[in-house]
């Protein structure tokens, strides 16, 4: 159940940076206050996580209507990240998500098929994340648009910021595991709507 991906250093810096995640301690619980290993930047992508109690009742809410009927467009210009999420999505659920590799690509998509939610890396060359997210809210001439939701490792506040003016709805933080992966569907999706931002203490 290891990960490992890639991200692009961005315009300004040469290279890509190398990421990857070993469980070495059996998830016994979804509680984020009970896992000391856990880091700033995993804290915060792990607020959509909840107690195995409450798992019963949130089937019982997707068998009326499921989140992950819903179809799912994923953006990141590295291939292995790509091949992960894939794969990650497939695992919790989504039928046949599609992945590209740029927001030229993501774009010419969204003019051909109609997607519920797009995940988009931040730093991507030639159109950053924010960037989609713009074009998309302004230049999509589908109804109704679909929601975007950031893909980053950058925590500070003005990236936050940043995806919120864009247009973005919500972001996810990598490294982020399957089990918080298929929270955010089932606790996060179903709240959120497009160009608007989401406030988690609403």
């Amino acid at each position: 159940n290891g990960q490992i991906w890639a991200t692009n250093n961005g315009k300004d810096v040469a290279g890509s940076s190398f990421s990857f995640y070993l469980p070495l301690v059996s998830d016994v619980s979804y509680s984020i206050n009970e896992d000391p290993r856990m880091s700033k930047r995993s804290k915060l992508s792990n607020r959509y996580s909840y107690s195995r109690d409450n798992q019963s009742r949130l089937v019982k809410m997707n068998d009326e209507g499921s989140v992950f009927d819903r179809r799912v467009l994923m953006v990141d210009d590295t291939l292995i990240n790509r091949k992960v999420f894939d794969r990650m999505l497939r695992k919790i659920g989504i039928k046949n998500p599609v992945t590209v590799e740029s927001g030229k690509k993501a774009l010419e998509e969204l003019s051909r098929n109609h997607y519920d939610l797009v995940i988009t890396n931040l730093q991507m060359p030639g159109m950053y994340g924010t960037e989609l997210s713009a074009a998309i809210q302004s230049s999509v001439n589908k109804s109704p648009l679909p929601i975007v939701v950031g893909l980053t490792a950058d925590t500070r506040a003005d990236v936050v910021e940043q995806c919120s003016e864009s247009g973005m709805s919500d972001v996810l933080y990598k490294p982020i595991t399957l089990s918080e992966m298929r929270d955010f569907f089932e606790m996060t999706v179903p709240n959120l709507k497009p160009g608007i931002w989401y406030n988690v203490n609403n």
